[in-house]
């Protein structure tokens, strides 16, 4: 067995219900938070002896600090207890502003947290009232001031654009403009997508919601790319602008196609050519793992047409695109051989090769799609 490079760990709580998120998540009374918690640390003890090789932690959600302080130490101290924290290259917890309590500091800081990525997206009161946020501009200017100020220099903020038929660059713009005044290291920029079963979906059905054209959306992007570069930010995925040395190191795990852990009720992992998905149901993950077993809801064994093809799908999400050669290596295949496509694909501009890289052209990304459905 190879052993996972990343490991992530899913907390489904939150204390209320944003309009646009179809993540695994709830409310939940203490007595179930606390069982969960019981049930992770559980599962954590379960597949221990595959962390030697961890490069990256990811504590997400949900709003993992919704389980409150003493149940998250709980969590963190299973973790130390299991991983060799000093050796990690990354350590991250997700958090929305309100989170960011002073009691909560020295508690990430004790237990080796080394990056911390905020649920902002937007500054706008607004767009935040549209996403049904609970928290303002203030409170997520406070967050990261006490961040820093604690000695974090490694945070990133989620911003999310295309808000609705109003949306503009001029407001997105604003947005960004805060994060970079403010010493945000990374910022991930994300168009809304109105997913199935969410309260914008309701509201789109009854036409109480007006989308953001996708002309729009796509000169919103492109002008945002262009304003982060100026502002020293580096964009090395589709979505994810860093400043120089600060790119999510267990994000890329996934964009490499590289095995990771996935732990807590509706968490997804990759091991041995085996993607699967936790059970998204809490009662069915605590008794499986109670039980000793794993609480896979779903398990699929992948052929090798269909890792190549995900090799392909999730490399071309970064910047830099794939590498021919590491395919090669990785396969034992040219990968122009195996996917004919891709000399087309070049011939119309959708693809381009510098070297021994394909990546999508700066001005195709945002037709990302039409690109990727030539591999599936």
């Amino acid at each position: 067995m190879i052993n996972p490079q990343a490991l992530y760990i899913h907390i489904p709580f939150c204390d209320s219900i944003c309009a646009y998120c179809d993540f695994y998540k709830m409310m939940a009374k203490p007595a179930l938070k606390a069982r969960y918690i019981d049930a992770l640390c559980a599962e954590i003890d379960m597949h221990a002896a595959l962390f030697s090789d961890l490069k990256t932690v990811y504590i997400g959600g949900g709003t993992p600090l919704a389980v409150g302080k003493p149940l998250f130490e709980q969590l963190l101290r299973k973790i130390a207890a299991c991983v060799d924290v000093g050796r990690l290259t990354e350590y991250t917890v997700e958090v929305n502003p309100h989170d960011i309590k002073p009691e909560i500091l020295p508690l990430l800081r004790f237990y080796g947290i080394t990056r911390v990525n905020i649920g902002v997206e937007s500054f706008n009161a607004l767009k935040l009232k549209i996403l049904g946020r609970n928290h303002d501009k203030q409170s997520a200017v406070e967050a990261i001031k006490r961040l820093k100020e604690a000695g974090f220099a490694n945070i990133g903020v989620d911003l999310i654009y295309g808000v609705d038929y109003r949306d503009s660059f001029r407001k997105v713009k604003a947005d960004l403009r805060h994060a970079v005044k403010l010493g945000i290291s990374h910022i991930s920029l994300y168009a809304l997508i109105i997913e199935e079963k969410t309260i914008l979906k309701q509201r789109l059905d009854k036409g109480l919601y007006r989308p953001c054209p996708d002309d729009r959306e796509a000169v919103i992007y492109r002008k945002a790319v262009r304003y982060l570069e100026r502002k020293g930010f580096n964009r090395y995925e589709m979505s994810n602008f860093a400043k120089p040395g600060f790119e999510s190191r267990h994000n890329c795990v996934y964009w490499n196609n590289e095995n990771y852990l996935g732990l807590g009720a509706g968490a997804a992992g990759y091991l041995d050519d085996v993607r699967y998905t936790n059970v998204r149901h809490l009662e069915t993950y605590i008794s499986a793992v109670q039980s000793g077993k794993n609480a896979y809801g779903e398990r699929v064994e992948l052929a090798l047409a269909d890792k190549m093809k995900e090799e392909v799908i999730l490399g071309l999400r970064k910047t830099e695109g794939i590498n021919i050669k590491t395919f090669a290596n990785k396969y034992n295949k040219d990968i122009t051989v195996v996917f004919p496509v891709i000399d087309e694909l070049l011939a119309k501009g959708l693809l381009r090769k510098e070297g021994d890289n394909l990546f999508i052209p700066e001005d195709k990304v945002f037709l990302s799609n039409e690109v990727l459905v030539n591999f599936i």
